[in-house]
């Protein structure tokens, strides 16, 4: 009885003093977030590093009307030959994107992907995003060419920073290809194009206040280029409102995929010869 009484007595003089501790607040590790780099998955005509969350899909418009320096007669490129392109892309992962797209010019059909590598954090932990992206497509309209040479592709590593709240800046080698291209007579002369480029695009986003941006795009062809092309130049202005990202901007290239950015563009942005144009991004959660 003695014994039993003195095993109780020991157990309650070590329970209840650890019993009687206060109760050790509980720390809340703050989340090491990713930073919001650029506002929408393209800049101008290039694809930004930001991907899709999960099952979100954005819907896209892209719109280049004709070259302001047509002037009055065409409405200052209004009334001229617009390139348009109505893309879906959808967020596989938080790190993986897929999209399908449709242009006017060429009747082109694309399909595109994007995987983020790195995601900046706002600890600064991870200093960069980086992201792969890629697209082939089919042009559709007629031209003599079977389907496989009607294809092209393009890659590109995508390696951006924001700086502080207001500095957003990106650098993306890129490389174009074209399993079919045409040599054609201009002024007396023959003009060859590339099968393969290779471009160096580079970006910035300004955020002015909480809702709007200034935007600038520069792509120069680092490799042969094709005759009589140009390097693409795009300045412009986005507009977030919570649902939609509005990018209006005025630009040296009708096209929005990066091949035909690069082999494509023939238009002297130095000239003045730009074109207005506008994306409108919206996204959906499915």
């Amino acid at each position: 009885m003695i014994r039993a009484f003195a095993v109780f007595a020991l157990i309650v003089g070590l329970v209840v003093p650890v019993m009687a501790q206060p109760a050790r607040p509980r720390v809340r590790v703050a989340q090491d977030r990713p930073v919001d780099v650029f506002w929408a998955p393209s800049i101008v005509t290039l694809p930004s590093v930001t991907t899709l969350p999960e099952g979100n899909l954005n819907i896209t418009i892209f719109h280049a009307f004709g070259r302001v320096t047509d002037g009055p007669d065409d409405l200052f490129g209004l009334d001229g030959a617009a390139n348009i392109r109505f893309g879906l892309d959808l967020g596989v992962t938080d790190w993986l994107s897929v999209g399908v797209g449709r242009s006017r010019f060429d009747k082109l059909y694309d399909a595109r992907a994007k995987a983020a590598a790195l995601r900046q954090t706002e600890s600064g932990s991870v200093p960069l995003s980086v992201a792969l992206t890629g697209n082939i497509a089919l042009a559709t309209e007629a031209d003599g060419v079977d389907a496989v040479g009607s294809l092209s592709y393009a890659s590109a590593l995508l390696v951006a920073r924001r700086f502080g709240d207001r500095l957003s800046v990106q650098v993306s080698p890129t490389v174009g290809h074209f399993n079919t291209v045409f040599a054609q007579e201009v002024d007396g002369e023959v003009q060859t194009p590339e099968n393969t480029l290779i471009g160096v695009g580079l970006a910035a986003q300004l955020r002015m206040t909480p809702c709007s941006a200034l935007l600038a795009e520069y792509v120069p062809v680092v490799s042969s280029r094709s005759d009589g092309t140009t390097d693409a130049l795009a300045v412009g202005v986005a507009l977030d409102t919570g649902g939609h990202v509005f990018q209006l901007f005025l630009t040296a290239s009708p096209w929005a995929t990066e091949q035909h950015v690069l082999g494509e563009t023939v238009d002297d942005a130095l000239a003045g010869d730009l074109r207005l144009g506008f994306n409108v991004n919206r996204v959906f959660g499915l």
